[in-house]
């Protein structure tokens, strides 16, 4: 079966290689969840504006620390995700560390949502699976890292020893 992953058509990969190779995870921290984070911290300059109900009965201070969590999370995500620099393992850690804030402040959120409306089953469903998912990218993450390096090491001593030991 042929693998279903889409391939860089550059080295390096270009931003739209990228956007193409991880865009479940750059829709997750770049396009859903910073906003969601930037809408949370401008609620006080907005009288009137309250962007969930949930967020509305929760006390200002939640509300902030889940929206910190979220927009460094989905900022550091986003950088890691599409970290151009030479070391890669700066991507790795900047990547990982955001998921790990991302699915904090989701699974903030959706803990919230749950003691506050048990019953209101969406409030605190999709936030749940977005803090699932966010784990899982960190994880994954890690994974990558960990399979990568010993790899690295093979082909550095390869190239230095002038072939495959």
């Amino acid at each position: 079966m042929p693998a279903h992953l889409y391939r860089p058509r550059h080295d390096p990969p270009t931003i739209r290689d990228r956007v193409l190779i991880h865009s479940s995870d750059a829709g997750l921290a770049g396009l859903l969840t910073t906003p969601v984070a930037v809408l949370v911290l401008i609620t006080p300059l907005l009288p009137g504006y309250e962007p969930s109900n949930t967020l509305e009965r929760l006390p200002a201070i939640l509300s902030l620390a889940m929206a910190v969590m979220l927009g460094a999370g989905g900022v550091l995500a986003t950088l890691g995700l599409f970290w151009r620099g030479h070391v890669v393992s700066t991507g790795w850690t900047l990547e990982q560390i955001g998921w790990w804030f991302v699915a904090g402040g989701w699974g903030g959120f959706a803990y919230m949502a749950f003691v506050k409306s048990p019953f209101t089953t969406i409030s605190w469903y999709i936030p749940a699976v977005l803090s699932l998912l966010a784990l899982t990218r960190a994880v994954v993450v890690f994974l990558i890292e960990r399979d990568t390096r010993p790899r690295a090491e093979e082909i550095k001593h390869e190239r230095e020893c002038g072939g495959p030991t």
